[in-house]
């Protein structure tokens, strides 16, 4: 019979081993050998942890608080949250974290942090919009002080043992005395329910999948700079190069990181055409993009529960 699992958190959280490949697309950026934590989230023994833990691995090891081992594999990713669902091969554990309710978690609210070795209480310093580089946007994301080493994939919990968020990485946060402290930025949780089940049944979030174009762009003293491109992605396949300034989206001037991946999202779903000007060198020119579905430019792909 499974607990749902308030009264002792650590029987929810195991710690993963993830191991990928040296061809996969994101070894150099990520590593081959990927550590960190993983949350049991619902009856039968699926978990969630962060995306990048995962993405593109050809093994995935388990470990609970008593040491039993489990491969698992990954059930579905959510590159717009930026998690995945993990499902291991034998069961290790039946302990698991319902889903806090999101709008009690505000600034101020106590909370602890945990992973698989340890636990810290912190704070929600801040619930702001987060943007990423590698094409991310979260409209709330949590900041929490002081820092939880060993973040990625950490649960966040309240008082209830509830669980709030998963841990994505570590960064400078400021509180509202402007002081500057050593935190982390957590993604907030609320999967369950139809969204589980969908993501159970079809190894992806029920969403419209967003148009990728495999780029990492940083806002770089006022300009959007490409500083990275994957390799056989629509942008290295238009000929978009490290470098490169962007200046509009379908002829629309962008100036800020979030307001040009909104852009390029607002031009339709998965497999549309996204036409961009770019600055190279003092000079313009206009490239068109065939923008692809992120699910379909990975190494390992999902595997569907049935």
């Amino acid at each position: 019979m499974s607990v749902s699992q308030t009264e002792a958190p650590n029987k929810a959280i195991v710690s993963i081993k993830a191991i990928v490949p040296d061809n996969a697309t994101t070894a150099n950026l990520l590593g081959t050998e990927r550590e960190g934590t993983a949350v049991r989230i619902s009856e039968d023994g699926l978990l969630v942890t962060i995306g990048y833990l995962v993405l593109d691995a050809e093994e995935i090891w388990l470990t609970n608080h008593l040491g039993q081992v489990s491969q698992a594999w990954v059930v579905a990713h959510d590159f717009d949250l930026g998690l995945a669902i993990l499902k291991p091969a034998v069961s290790i554990g039946n302990h698991w974290l319902r889903a806090a309710f999101l709008d009690e978690v505000v600034p101020g609210k106590a909370l602890q942090a945990r992973n698989a070795f340890n636990s810290i209480d912190c704070a929600v310093i801040g619930k702001r919009e987060f943007v990423g580089r590698w094409e991310y946007v979260l409209d709330e994301a949590l900041f929490t002080a002081p820092e939880i080493e060993d973040w990625s994939g950490s649960a966040l919990l309240n008082e209830r043992g509830e669980l709030c968020g998963i841990g994505s990485l570590a960064t400078e946060v400021q509180a509202a005395s402007n002081i500057v402290m050593q935190g982390n930025m957590f993604v907030p949780f609320s999967l369950e329910g139809d969204e589980l089940q969908f993501m159970r049944e079809q190894g992806r979030a029920s969403g419209t999948p967003r148009p990728w174009m495999g780029t990492f762009v940083q806002d770089y003293q006022g300009q959007l700079v490409m500083v990275g491109i994957y390799k056989d992605c629509p942008a290295h396949l238009a000929g978009i190069e490290p470098g490169d300034i962007v200046l509009s989206v379908d002829g629309e001037p962008v100036g800020q990181l979030a307001e040009f991946f909104r852009s390029v999202w607002s031009l339709g779903e998965a497999g549309v055409l996204v036409p961009l000007t770019i600055e190279r060198k003092g000079t313009k020119k206009e490239y068109m993009l065939n923008s692809i579905d992120r699910h379909l430019f990975q190494l390992s792909p999902t595997r569907i529960l049935n």
